[in-house]
């Protein structure tokens, strides 16, 4: 593949000027497109569809009102010539005439009377704005003869009463239809959050897959899920449509079926791809193809094969703008996906091979991890140069280093807050708890008496809205929604250490370290906190997943890497077959009971309760068993990535080795659909 490649010399410097800086706020596109697996975007097309409902319905008064005046002044004209022509006949058959005129207006007043009637039946907000609307209709006719008609779009704005009222209860007929909407939508998924919360057995089954030639080594989803992002040794990005896969739009041939489970019917639905190069300057150019002249740039002749680089960090942001993705130099690519997908909009530099660990470098080493937080305004890298960077997005610039690993980073994660229901309650007098360090990991309070105040003010309006919005209120204090503390964050290397970070402490060290224990490999390739976040699982390569407290107690190590590395006291070791092979995919589900595991040769899902109530009873004493269900579908190759999305409807899991020595990997992505049986 040729490109053409016309670049100024100063790439990379001239991304430090401050008009070339990223600034997320007018990366989205305004014409985007719509589509949301929560449904959100129904509210906005029904909004458009009521507002040209109600512009058609005011038209098409303003046309009824208009034909009805100028059948008014053609019955005037008419009366005004009958009277020239009656003016001498006498006085008798003029006051007869007027007598039948007057009949005449009792007749339309009636009329317009019995409409005003229907009127205020139909449209009970009018209160005689009609009638009101007539009566000086009959007091001036010349007045309501010049009156213009209202033109189409303009009648809410018109001195028409009556069609602007009934136009306003039409108008809040549609908001109470779009907040009931809204209202339903939100309701079914925190609906699905508290049952999978609460599930007691899962029946999941594989129904997708997802034909991959080459290895996949990370997969990214944006909020729904309505996208999924998948990239691997082929050194492509690939964009698929989650819902029409999950809808089964494309079905899989008899072909691709070959070795998978009956259940799996749908292929994935893929809507585009491109390269994830590093890119190059002209110097870059030039030195690796002596053929080419600096003359050859202005010319537009300037041909070279882009550098391809395999995918082993990908990460997405929530609305599907854009995506980024690491490369083997350590630099990072930020492509733009709603509109010319596949652009590069940002290069994240990378570093030299033996520079020193500065902010003004970038990684010297391929990056494995990338993390966004929540605000999605800043992002954490991790390398396999033994470092962790903090960027951000605003600027495009590290803003923080986290040195001490003791080896290539495998996982990063932020730690959550808890998968609880997070209740907004305020307490009034001295019974007022203050919880400014439930997120903080060593108890420290951050708070100062500003923000005591602050939050006192807050309280009191708080208090005087809930008598007003107390359905409302009630609702919104029970939101399943998982928070993470992007301040604490976790860390696991191949050697094994997990590492724990605080980002407010001033040192760049681990504020805990944790090691492997007596008789356990050196190697973690994957790692999570539980949902409460007090615990971390890791999996091991000898078939084990440990747990830990990050709060129990850990003994000093004396044979560790560093001198401040903790032995972990392992409060659960689940054991796989010893067949299963090294457990390189570990994922939560939102019960707190249960652990997704995955290996070579199947996904189990761990039941933790069971686990501690056979380790209670007397009779499991000498022989210890863990509890688990195997999963179908994967089988035969080592697993990447283990995804749950946050209703447990779906998990997905793909296979690659990211990188990390050679082994057997299956060709697909599997998407399975989850039911909960309680």
């Amino acid at each position: 593949m040729s490109a053409d490649m016309s670049m100024d010399e100063n790439f990379f410097d001239s991304q430090n000027n401050e008009e070339a800086m990223l600034n997320m706020d007018n990366e989205k596109p305004q014409d985007v497109e719509s589509g949301s697996y929560e449904g959100l975007n129904m509210d906005d097309a029904e909004d458009i569809e009521d507002e040209n409902g109600d512009e058609d319905n005011e038209e098409n008064d303003a046309n009824v009102d208009n034909d009805d005046e100028e059948n008014e002044s053609a019955d005037d004209n008419a009366e005004l010539d009958e009277e020239e022509d009656e003016e001498g006949e006498g006085e008798g058959e003029g006051e007869d005439a007027e007598e039948d005129e007057d009949v005449d207006m009792e007749e339309e007043d009636g009329e317009e009377e019995g409409d005003d009637a229907k009127d205020r039946k139909k449209a009970s907000t009018s209160n005689g704005s009609k009638q009101g609307s007539s009566e000086a209709k009959d007091g001036d006719d010349t007045e309501t003869r010049e009156k213009p008609a209202p033109e189409a779009g303009q009648t809410k704005n018109s001195d028409l009463n009556g069609d602007r009222d009934t136009h306003a209860e039409k108008d809040g007929e549609s908001d109470v239809k779009e907040e009931g909407v809204k209202l339903s939508t939100e309701q079914i998924r925190e609906n699905l959050i508290v049952k999978a919360k609460e599930a007691k057995e899962f029946d999941i089954v594989p129904s997708v897959a997802i034909p991959y030639a080459s290895e996949c080594h990370a997969i990214a989803f944006t909020d729904g899920p309505q996208w999924i992002i998948t990239g691997g040794e082929d050194g492509f990005i690939r964009k698929y449509n989650f819902i029409a896969s999950v809808e089964g739009k494309s079905p899989l041939t008899v072909a691709q079926k070959h070795n998978l489970v009956d259940s799996v019917t749908k292929a994935g639905v893929i809507s585009s791809y491109w390269e994830n190069e590093q890119p190059k300057t002209k110097s870059g150019i030039i030195k690796s193809n002596p053929k080419i002249k600096e003359s050859d740039f202005n010319t537009g002749s300037a041909l070279y094969e882009p550098e391809v680089n395999p995918v082993y960090a990908l990460d997405v942001e929530r609305n599907g703008y854009w995506c980024l993705s690491g490369l083997s130099s350590g630099g990072i690519n930020l492509y733009t996906m709603r509109y010319n997908e596949g652009a590069i909009h940002h290069y994240f530099n990378h570093g030299q091979k033996k520079q020193s660990h500065s902010l003004d470098n970038g990684h010297n080493d391929a990056v494995s991890v990338i993390r966004l937080n929540t605000e999605q305004d800043k992002m954490l890298s991790g390398s396999w140069d033994k470092t962790i960077r903090q960027w951000d997005l605003n600027t495009g610039k590290c803003s923080n280093l986290f040195l001490g690993s003791s080896g290539q980073v495998s996982t990063i994660q932020y730690r959550p807050s808890g998968l609880v229901d997070l209740s907004i309650s305020i307490q009034d007098g001295d019974n007022q708890e203050d919880n400014s360090d439930m997120d903080s990991l060593f108890g420290e309070s951050d708070d100062n008496d500003n923000e005591n105040e602050t939050e006192k003010d807050r309280a009191a309006h708080e208090k005087q809205d809930k008598a007003s919005t107390s359905a409302k209120q009630e609702r919104s204090s029970k939101t399943t929604k998982t928070y993470n503390n992007d301040s604490v964050f976790m860390s696991s290397s191949t050697d094994g250490t997990i590492n724990i970070w605080d980002a407010r402490a001033s040192n760049h060290n681990p504020v805990l370290r944790l090691g492997v224990t007596d008789g356990v490999p050196p190697w973690c390739m994957s790692a999570t906190w539980s949902n409460c976040g007090e615990y971390i699982y890791a999996g091991r390569r000898n078939s084990t997943v440990e747990e830990f407290s990050i709060k129990a107690p850990h003994r000093r190590s004396k044979t560790g890497h560093m001198k401040d590395t903790m032995v972990p006291n392992v409060s659960k070791t689940l054991s796989f077959p010893k067949i299963s092979g090294p457990v390189s995919a570990i994922s939560t589900v939102p019960s707190n009971n249960f652990l997704l595991c995955g290996s070579s040769d199947n996904i189990r899902l761990y039941n933790l309760k069971l686990y501690d109530d056979f380790q209670a009873t007397s009779t499991n004493k000498k022989s210890q068993a863990t509890p688990f269900l195997i999963i179908p579908g994967h089988h035969g190759g080592i697993l990447s990535s283990l995804y749950v999305d946050d209703t447990g409807r779906f998990m997905v899991s793909a296979s690659g080795n990211r990188g990390w020595g050679h082994a057997s990997f299956t060709d697909t992505v599997l998407i399975y659909e989850i039911d909960i049986l309680n």
